[in-house]
């Protein structure tokens, strides 16, 4: 599962999408659970929050 932080929040990449200007975003939008929508590299990045996430262990980068 791809995920990654878009203004300080952590997100789920629920799909991505070929972006393609004759077609309608709302047609996607109503196809595919998500948050937010981000454009980047010609795609569409269908985003989902995680709101639910713990952090189980935490990594030591050998400041101890």
């Amino acid at each position: 599962m791809n995920k990654i932080i878009y203004k300080d929040k952590r997100y789920k990449v629920k799909r991505l999408v070929k972006e393609d200007p004759e077609e309608d975003i709302d047609y996607w939008k109503s196809l595919i659970p998500h948050d937010i929508v981000l454009k980047k590299d010609g795609k569409l990045w269908f985003l989902t929050e995680m709101t639910d996430a713990i952090i189980i262990e935490e990594i030591n980068n050998g400041s101890e």
